[in-house]
């Protein structure tokens, strides 16, 4: 299997290396005229997955938009994440996990690889526990062919 940054650089040649956040943020599905629930996360998705579609190599999915939906949230990251990948770009999970080893083990198996519950291609964490935390993560992205982003300095104030 390729890796992920192998599969991102032929992507990348074809589409835009550029990556599209889907942040469903209630105030931007209300400006959509969308119901803040997990119908209008499906119908947000939706419409900007059709708008990206073919032109992306990569598509981030803030995790928190929908878990705050509960069992129902998750259920929509998992479909959008499929509909991501069915539409030939990469799925870049944005949720900066950072926990102890054992826990990390944990979501690395539940985001990460075509065989997880929510078949990302990349996922990104944070090293605040120490990059030995990490370790479980990394080794799920060598193990699948996936990527992981050490969120190290944001952009936010």
């Amino acid at each position: 299997m390729a890796s992920f940054a192998e599969r991102f650089a032929d992507l990348s040649i074809h589409r835009s290396p550029l990556c599209l956040g889907l942040d469903p943020s209630p105030e931007l599905l209300r400006r959509w005229d969308l119901a803040d629930d997990p119908d209008g996360l499906r119908r947000f998705c939706g419409r900007v997955l059709e708008a990206a579609d073919g032109l992306l190599a990569v598509i981030k999915p803030q995790s928190g938009f929908f878990e705050r939906f509960g069992p129902a949230g998750m259920a929509e990251l998992a479909a959008v994440n499929a509909q991501i990948r069915a539409r030939g770009a990469l799925c870049l999970i944005d949720a900066k996990r950072g926990d102890l080893a054992g826990t990390m083990a944990g979501y690395a198996d539940a985001m990460l690889g075509a065989g997880s519950g929510f078949g990302g291609d990349a996922l990104t964490v944070s090293p605040y526990l120490g990059l030995d935390a990490l370790r479980p993560v990394f080794d799920r992205a060598a193990a699948s062919g996936t990527g992981v982003f050490v969120v190290v300095r944001s952009s936010n104030p």
